[in-house]
């Protein structure tokens, strides 16, 4: 289990910002995130709950680039 909070659009490379594309399949990479986990059955499936963060204390990105 874990919890990490990252910009999408930086995933990638942290200098360059790359914009997503909208209904298009994405792979963001997860680096320097703790996880901890239990050993899971062959076959087993997994769930990742991907949102925007809505806490008081972050700021909301609503988007700035049109497409």
């Amino acid at each position: 289990m874990s919890t990490h909070i990252a910009r999408a659009s930086y995933a990638k490379d942290h200098s360059v910002r790359q914009l997503l594309k909208l209904r298009k399949d994405e792979q963001i990479p997860i680096h320097s995130s703790i996880f901890i986990s239990k050993k899971i059955e062959k076959g087993s499936k997994l769930v990742l709950l991907v949102g925007a963060n809505k806490n008081p204390s972050w700021q909301i990105n609503y988007g700035t680039v049109r497409m």
